[in-house]
């Protein structure tokens, strides 16, 4: 911890840090532990998949409204709240007895994490002044994406020594160890005259993410065109009339929607996308292909993406010291930029020839991305009052988790749509997307190995040179927008 830090600072950074580590792990760690959840507790593929899906959906679709229930009912009360309920949840994990079980169970660990995070930033945010809060905010962030990275190899260490259920308990453990030293340390705070709490637009901006992120996920399984998915979006649209509605005439609005008119920030909002594209998603997309088309083993591929995360323990710090002499307009820009050239570095490298280019290509973009990374939590809170940080808050948090899903799903239905130019058949695509040789293969005996690989990798090439094109294009509008005045007070004066 930086010197500067008084004792009791401390404590609430590490406290909100700890749970900032555990609720990213949570998500991997249920990825990585589905193959032997599906051994121990069979099931039909939409229960398996709902131990991860319906972790994400509840988590991001109650992230706002745990950020205005902090803001009304004290944040320390529901950061506290939520830890224990995640404790509960970790320990129901490990003992239950089918697949439906955990199920639920991970359905309320997801409730749980909302209020954990939404809670926990707003406390740091209340409870910490400048510099002080730049820095644990910047620690934050480093946390969250830490967990992020290095949840599947702590993941994998466990299944292979303790099980799956070993995984929860960790889980369980590290959640204890937060609930302890938050009721220790965080003070409570709350805004000083919350109003009525908006239930009716909590109610509605929940159904609005819990039917667009099933349509969005839905829709890279079955195609834009499928019923369902036109169904999920058509009501997805209807409530967002409906919440824009009540938010407009509510009194205490749960989104000042008149934010919306300020680019600072909608600037903001717009760097965890970002990140999201240049960073999240190679989390993802690369060890699929390490291992499944480049023939990287499950421990060569945690190896060379340690040079992907690595630099979020020391860029962020590094990112608020440059913040002292240097605008975070311009660090956020500098950083999306060198990322945008990473990018474009990975596209034209083969890892199965040239691993250290990989590692170097990598590393760039970890690097660039690190530096947004770092600033863009304490970000959120400094576009609003600090009563008003329970709200900016739950926006920022609903931004970045939901388009992550939101971009998961509209990068692998990309990805699967370049290949199907190529392939007659989109199941094929589909499978190819995910590293699956075998099955397409099976399903197109024509094609070999070779020319499946092939077609793959220039696929592959594409797909980054479009995650290139939009890191740069939120590189040109973060330069611009962040560099506009804040103007806190009118922006929350909803009309």
């Amino acid at each position: 911890m930086p010197f500067s830090f008084t004792p009791r600072e401390r404590g609430i950074t590490f406290t909100v840090c700890l749970a900032a580590l555990i609720l990213p792990l949570s998500f991997t760690a249920g990825v990585t532990a589905l193959p032997a959840i599906a051994q121990a507790l069979p099931g039909s593929p939409l229960l398996l998949n709902g131990v991860t899906n319906g972790f994400m959906l509840l988590f991001g679709s109650l992230l706002l409204a745990a950020g205005s229930l902090a803001d009304h009912f004290g944040r320390k009360r529901l950061f506290m709240a939520g830890l224990i309920l995640f404790f509960i949840s970790a320990l129901a994990c490990l003992l239950v007895p089918t697949l439906l079980w955990l199920n639920i169970a991970r359905a309320v660990q997801g409730c749980a994490a909302a209020a954990v995070l939404a809670g926990g930033s707003a406390s740091l945010a209340s409870a910490l002044a400048e510099p002080q809060r730049l820095r644990a905010f910047a620690l934050l962030g480093s946390c969250f994406g830490i967990g992020l990275a290095l949840g599947p190899l702590l993941s994998g260490s466990l299944l292979d020594t303790l099980g799956w259920r070993g995984i929860f308990l960790l889980i369980a453990l590290l959640a204890l160890v937060a609930a302890i030293t938050g009721r220790r340390f965080l003070p409570e705070s709350r805004h000083p005259a919350p109003g009525a709490v908006d239930y009716p637009g909590m109610l509605l901006f929940c159904s609005l993410l819990g039917t667009l992120i099933p349509a969005v996920m839905l829709a890279g399984q079955q195609g834009w065109q499928s019923p369902w998915v036109i169904l999920l979006l058509a009501c997805s649209a209807a409530l967002t009339v409906g919440f824009i509605w009540r938010e407009r005439r509510a009194a205490s609005p749960l989104f000042a929607l008149a934010l919306l008119r300020h680019r600072r920030f909608l600037g903001v909002q717009l760097l965890p996308i970002a990140t999201c594209c240049s960073f999240v998603m190679l989390l993802v997309l690369m060890p699929l292909r390490l291992m499944r088309i480049d023939g990287y083993s499950p421990l060569q591929a945690a190896l060379l993406l340690l040079a992907l995360s690595a630099p979020l323990l020391v860029v962020p710090t590094i990112a608020v010291k440059l913040n002292q002499r240097v605008s975070a307009a311009s660090l956020c820009a500098a950083g999306l930029l060198i990322a945008t050239l990473g990018l474009v570095g990975l596209s034209f490298v083969n890892p199965h020839v040239s691993p250290l280019a990989t590692l170097a290509a990598l590393a760039v973009i970890g690097t660039g991305s690190a530096l947004p990374w770092g600033l863009m939590d304490n970000l959120s809170v400094s576009v609003v009052p600090r009563d008003h940080a329970g709200m900016a808050v739950g926006i920022f948090s609903t931004v970045r988790v939901a388009s992550e899903g939101v971009m998961l799903a509209i990068v692998m239905t990309l990805l699967s749509g370049l290949m199907h130019l190529h392939l007659p058949l989109s199941s094929a695509a589909m499978a190819l997307a995910t590293g699956d040789l075998q099955l397409a293969q099976r399903q197109l005996p024509a094609f070999s190995e070779a020319t499946l690989i092939t077609i793959y990798q220039q696929a592959f090439q594409i797909l980054l040179w479009i995650l290139s094109a939009v890191t740069l294009l939120a590189a040109v509008i973060t330069a611009r927008w962040l560099q506009e005045k804040p103007q806190p007070s009118a922006a929350l004066t909803c009309s």
